[in-house]
């Protein structure tokens, strides 16, 4: 009975997974509500053209929020790294940071796996730090690329 009930969850869950992935891909258009029209476009937009985005699209949002009120000194320089690294406009800075966020966050489960394999319940700890540094990176990814950009753009003219 416990075998069956087993293989009845893992089907459940398989199914609840692809159809969720079936939905998400989908690119529909989201409706104009009580939003700001050139929200609704650039959302939309974003959602066409970064399946990551359109993916994760609740969990970046929550990040945003996140990031709107705790980075908000940092946000004007985040958005012209964004612009000089060449990236879509219809990024904002604290969904990207939260992208970012979110990408290292995604990355801590096979940190666990690695570390506590390797040293046991203390090799939280080194996974934990090795995510944020994961977020802190791929944060500086991005001021490089738009480093590297605007160089290149000097030198060409």
């Amino acid at each position: 009975m416990m075998l069956v009930l087993a293989s009845a969850t893992v089907g459940c869950a398989v199914f609840s997974l692809t159809w969720w992935l079936v939905r998400v891909l989908r690119t529909e258009d989201g409706e104009q509500g009580v939003e700001w029209r050139y929200d609704i476009s650039r959302i939309n937009e974003l959602r066409r053209l970064d399946r990551f985005y359109r993916v994760f699209q609740p969990a970046i949002q929550f990040f945003a929020r996140f990031n709107r009120a705790v980075f908000r000194d940092s946000l004007p320089e985040i958005q012209r790294q964004i612009q000089a690294a060449g990236l879509p406009r219809f990024w904002l800075a604290e969904e990207y940071l939260g992208r970012c966020q979110w990408m290292a966050l995604l990355l801590l489960p096979w940190f666990l796996y690695g570390f506590v394999s390797m040293a046991g319940a203390p090799g939280v700890v080194p996974a934990v730090i090795l995510t944020g540094f994961s977020a802190w990176y791929f944060r500086h990814r991005l001021a490089v690329r738009a480093e590297t950009r605007l160089r290149t753009i000097k030198r060409r003219m």
